[in-house]
C-alpha cells in the first residue's frame, strides 16, 4: 500500500473488466481511496480537440458503495474546463470537489439505473461513453 498525501493507493477495487478496458485503451489511471471515497483518476485525458482551454484533463469517477449495480454519478476535472472560444465555464458546472490535494470541476451528468445504466453489466466504459458525449457537447 502506497500513501500519497492524504490519499491511499491500494490493491484495486475496480472490477476485473474496467481494469482490463483501462489498459486496452492505454488510460494511465489510479485507484485512489481518501476516507471512504473511492475515485478512479485517468491522468491526460484527452478532450475535444479546439474546444476548451486545455487539451487534456485528469478525469475523476468517483466509485460509489455497491457498484456496478449502482452507477457512477457525475464525473469531474482538473485543471477546471472552459470554452476556448468565450472562456466561459460549460454549463452545470459549478460545483466543486475536493480530492487528492486538488479542487476539482463538477460536471453535474447524472446515469440512472433502469433508464441508461444497466446493474451489473455497464461499467467504466459505459460511464467514459456518457463522459465523452458531455465533453462534446459542453
Amino acid at each position: 500500500m502506497n500513501t500519497l498525501n492524504n490519499c491511499v493507493e491500494q490493491e484495486s477495487f475496480l472490477p476485473q473488466k474496467d481494469r482490463e478496458y483501462l489498459a486496452e485503451k492505454g488510460f494511465k489511471y489510479r485507484e485512489v481511496i481518501e476516507g471512504k471515497v473511492k475515485c478512479l483518476i485517468i491522468e491526460e485525458y484527452s478532450l475535444p480537440e479546439g474546444k476548451y482551454n486545455v487539451e487534456t484533463v485528469n478525469l475523476l469517477v468517483k466509485i460509489p458503495n455497491g457498484y456496478n449495480d449502482t452507477p457512477p454519478d457525475m464525473f469531474f476535472c482538473y485543471p477546471h474546463l472552459k470554452f476556448s472560444n468565450t472562456n466561459v465555464d460549460p454549463p452545470a458546472t459549478g460545483g466543486r470537489f475536493s480530492f487528492d490535494e486538488k479542487s476539482w470541476q463538477q460536471w453535474s451528468r447524472h446515469s440512472n439505473v433502469g433508464n441508461d445504466w444497466r446493474p451489473g453489466i455497464d461499467g467504466i466504459s459505459s460511464h467514459l461513453q456518457k463522459v465523452n458525449a458531455a465533453l462534446k457537447k459542453g
